[in-house]
């Protein structure tokens, strides 16, 4: 793959003459090229500019460095980094933590209302986030079309109790999505995780919010009597056990 890359880059040099500009959107096709990962993307950039540098010696250093992944690539290599070493500890967490995060309800930073409307109902930042992922509420239950799941059917979550009804978590999370709708989603998770860091915990991502609510909601809300990992199987939507076993991890002390 990464010989034809060249090859063309060659091709289209040879046959255009293209100014810069031109020069850097094909290689930004050529990067992005059949799909590929994201960590898979800035490889090609990194290899594309070493290329370019060693055979056309005529760009200019400045030039050279405009062959790069965007940006919100690099920011969602980096989330993806934090949250994979993440998940390599145990995390405890309590009470104290759990009235933190429930304190940002009334917050007039989208941030900490974002954080609490992820903690209340286990969703990840692009179910919050994202019109795509649509909210319909019945009675006081709100079903969701969820990320990561085989079919498009709509999914009921559950709200943790005295949070906010179907109705007011629809609304939030409605009128919240129309003032970041201009911020991407690699952005707008790395500016979750330092707000996390910063004013609630250093060792917290916005994927722990996840496992602590499954953990907490496990504790408190089980009427059934589930072992943890039917619970957590149910409560986040997983489409298999195996999938819950990633939140052993969390311990509500």
């Amino acid at each position: 793959m990464t010989q034809r890359i060249f090859n063309s880059i060659d091709k289209f040099i040879e046959q255009n003459n293209p100014d810069f500009d031109d020069l850097l959107y094909h290689i930004s096709n050529l990067a992005e090229s059949h799909e590929p990962t994201l960590k898979t993307v800035a490889s090609r950039y990194s290899k594309i500019k070493k290329y370019v540098r060693e055979k056309y010696p005529n760009y200019s250093d400045a030039e050279l460095k405009l062959i790069k992944p965007p940006d919100e690539v690099t920011k969602a290599i980096i989330n993806d980094d934090i949250e994979k070493r993440a998940e390599k500890t145990n995390i405890n967490f309590d009470d104290q933590l759990i009235k933190k995060i429930l304190s940002f309800k009334n917050s007039k930073d989208d941030l900490a209302r974002f954080i609490y409307l992820q903690f209340i109902s286990g969703r990840r930042i692009s179910e919050i986030k994202s019109p795509e992922y649509i909210i319909k509420t019945y009675k006081d239950k709100v079903k969701m079309k969820l990320s990561k799941t085989k079919d498009e059917s709509f999914k009921e979550i559950f709200i943790l109790p005295d949070t906010l009804n179907a109705k007011e978590f629809k609304k939030e999370v409605d009128n919240l999505r129309m003032r970041i709708v201009d911020i991407s989603e690699s952005d707008w998770t790395s500016r979750i995780n330092r707000y996390l860091k910063k004013n609630v915990r250093k060792d917290l991502t916005s994927h722990n919010l996840r496992g602590i609510y499954g953990n907490f909601a496990f504790t408190k809300y089980n009427p059934e009597n589930l072992n943890i990992n039917g619970y957590i199987t149910k409560i986040l939507n997983h489409s298999s056990y195996d999938a819950s076993l990633n939140y052993s991890k969390y311990k509500y002390e």
